[in-house]
């Protein structure tokens, strides 16, 4: 059996060991397809706390589309909408654009749950975070999935 060649620098003693915050380098590709680097300070939520915070802003979505379904039932008598008509009815309800911001701003908020900071000289804030979505389309998400990656799967740093 082969040796390892590799010594860890530093040995798990207990499982309160982790970071408090870490930075969390985000990769974001402007319409030109160069890639410019945005840091965040994010805090080290637990797995757990993560999921709750998915499980926030997927179920405010749910709400948003609930609310739809409701004004479809009601015309149609009862008749239990399919997922298209619910979000057809979603965006005859509130538009197109409106969506677009609700969706920009939960995203923000969501950032929020783990950023502290970012290193960009404006200050981090849901404003700064929907006008960085605004202008540079799936940062916001790119972001959510970096801390996805370094939270779910540890992928920071390895």
């Amino acid at each position: 059996m082969a040796k390892d060649k590799t010594v860890p620098v530093t040995v798990l003693k207990t499982l309160g060991g982790q970071a408090p915050s870490f930075d969390l380098p985000v990769s974001i590709k402007k319409l030109d397809g160069t890639k410019v680097e945005l840091k965040i300070k994010a805090k080290a939520l637990r797995k757990t706390e993560w999921a709750k915070c998915r499980d926030e802003r997927q179920r405010a979505v749910f709400e948003g589309l609930q609310a739809a379904n409701k004004t479809i039932q009601a015309a149609a008598e009862g008749e239990t909408p399919t997922y298209l008509e619910t979000a057809i009815a979603n965006l005859e309800t509130h538009g197109a654009e409106a969506s677009v911001r609700e969706g920009i701003a939960l995203d923000a908020q969501m950032v929020l749950k783990f950023a502290d900071g970012w290193s960009l000289d404006e200050p981090l804030t849901a404003e700064g975070l929907e006008l960085l979505e605004d202008s540079f389309g799936g940062s916001l998400n790119e972001i959510i999935g970096s801390y996805d990656r370094a939270i779910y799967q540890g992928r920071l740093g390895n």
